[in-house]
């Protein structure tokens, strides 16, 4: 015997696609961008080079003539208790002007070709992590956008499957289909919401590993912890 008010299982629908992310960018080159601004060892291998170009600055500096100039000068007072003598006060004063060039020192040029050396090193290494962060970033980019499109189709997949439970359970009632029809539509729509679940799971995976790529991971989770108590 067939009932009339058969209910089909009818969990809860995953929120729709947009509403959960977490600010994930989506151009690759503000991606790129934010990654070599955030990312800690970007920093720290720049900042590195600057000192190695300032300690070049000052070794090249030392290769250069210095012009000087010294003085020294002194007063006394000279007081006559007896006899002749010139009393009073008396001033003198002394200078020099001197010329210092310490380019026939071995060791200031050796300094300054050490210090051109750690420049060229600090620069290959920027260059090496900036090349690696980059292609870390548009790896995780492509894998976003892969996320989003599969996200999507399991969306799709999903709406046709409750369409075609929905009129399966239709037909079950009016006596055109069977109970069998009906349960095969039902697991068919389980197993496509299983797959926007595991879909959804995937896309906010992928905004991670991006955000993570970006160097902004930390600022995430830092507005996630403090979020609930700046509310209160």
């Amino acid at each position: 015997m067939q009932s009339d008010t058969l209910h089909p299982r009818a969990p809860a629908l995953p929120l729709p696609l947009g509403e959960r992310t977490l600010g994930a960018p989506a151009d690759l080159r503000e991606a790129v961008r934010l990654a070599e601004v955030n990312r800690p060892e970007t920093r720290m291998l720049a900042q590195r080079l600057e000192a190695r170009k300032a300690d070049l600055s000052a070794a090249i500096g030392a290769r250069l003539p210095t012009l000087g100039i010294s003085g020294s000068g002194n007063a006394s007072y000279f007081k006559v208790l007896d006899g002749e003598g010139i009393e009073g006060a008396q001033y003198d004063a002394n200078g020099a002007m001197y010329l210092s060039w310490a380019a026939l020192d071995v060791r200031v040029w050796r300094r300054a070709k050490q210090a051109r050396a750690a420049v060229e090193e600090a620069s290959r290494r920027l260059e090496r992590t900036q090349f690696e962060l980059r292609r870390e970033v548009v790896a995780a980019h492509y894998d976003l956008q892969t996320a989003a499109t599969r996200l999507e189709q399991a969306v799709a997949v999903l709406s046709v499957a409750a369409v075609t439970r929905e009129s399966q359970n239709e037909r079950y009632r009016a006596g055109l289909s069977s109970l069998l029809e009906l349960l095969d539509a039902e697991d068919i729509e389980q197993r496509a919401r299983q797959g926007r679940i595991e879909a959804e799971l995937a896309h906010l995976k992928a905004q991670g590993d991006l955000l993570t790529a970006c160097g902004l991971m930390d600022q995430l989770a830092k507005s996630a912890v403090s979020g609930p108590t700046a509310s209160r």
